[in-house]
């Protein structure tokens, strides 16, 4: 349950960085390098949580 709630955080924050580079590229017609790399790694860090989570359940028979 906790690991559920973490991905969830973490869906929050690259939902609110893609939105951050968004504006920002509207405003300033550029994009952060940085945004985008707390996007990814934020989106990456999901994948592992579920792949974690997914082994700790076990062998679903």
């Amino acid at each position: 349950m906790v690991i559920r709630r973490i991905q969830v955080a973490l869906l929050g924050l690259v939902v609110l960085l893609f939105a951050i580079r968004v504006g920002d590229r509207e405003l300033s017609g550029g994009s952060s390098s940085v945004v985008f790399g707390l996007m990814a790694t934020s989106a990456l860090s999901i994948g592992v949580l579920e792949r974690y989570r997914a082994k700790a359940a076990g062998p679903r028979s």
